[in-house]
């Protein structure tokens, strides 16, 4: 599926919405003292090395792509720009960090086959779970900006690609390009 602007659904609404909404919010964030961005990430990023800007887009790529290798993609997506922002911005007092939640259980299995749910949820922890690493990182004393973060509160190293200042800069311009016509104060941003 594609979203309305023609990008994949998937990294459509994990990456690009998700930052588009980020870089709009932006000069609040600025003039807001001690403000932070926790990006929902994911242990996937580790799955795909960079991000194929061909397979997100109608076309062959994007219909050869294997349903979990976009998913990662889109998250590692959503890594590079998190920590492109807090590169940039960190210095001025924003904070962006990015988390894994944990594998849990959601409804996003619920038309899959019976004996695939049942396999998946033995591994997997209850929704509330889910919160307590975003909640640590949206109001813990010490600055977690930059970091990658696992369940459950705890710092983790995430993959060398999603901190590759080339790969954050080059996904910082392709979000930016694609999506200043929706908002062309988000322009401004395109420099460091």
């Amino acid at each position: 599926m594609l979203t309305n602007e023609g990008y994949d659904l998937v990294f459509g609404v994990n990456c690009v919405a998700t930052c588009f909404f980020t870089l709009c919010l932006l000069p609040c964030l600025l003039k807001t003292p001690n403000a932070r961005v926790v990006n929902m990430a994911s242990e996937v990023h580790r799955w795909i090395d960079h991000v194929d800007y061909d397979s997100v887009v109608e076309g062959e790529k994007r219909r050869a792509m294997d349903q979990f290798a976009n998913y990662g993609q889109s998250k590692l997506g959503l890594m590079l720009f998190s920590n492109e922002l807090h590169r940039r911005y960190h210095r001025l007092g924003l904070m962006s960090v990015a988390l894994h939640p944990g594998t849990i259980k959601t409804n996003c299995y619920k038309h899959k086959p019976a004996w695939l749910q049942f396999i998946v949820y033995l591994f997997m922890y209850p929704a509330k779970m889910g919160a307590i690493t975003p909640l640590w990182a949206a109001t813990a004393g010490e600055d977690l900006g930059g970091r990658y973060l696992l369940p459950w509160a705890r710092v983790a190293q995430c993959e060398s690609w999603a901190e590759d200042v080339d790969e954050m800069k080059k996904l910082w311009a392709w979000i930016i390009d694609r999506t200043e016509d929706f908002n062309p104060n988000i322009a401004q941003f395109r420099k460091e």
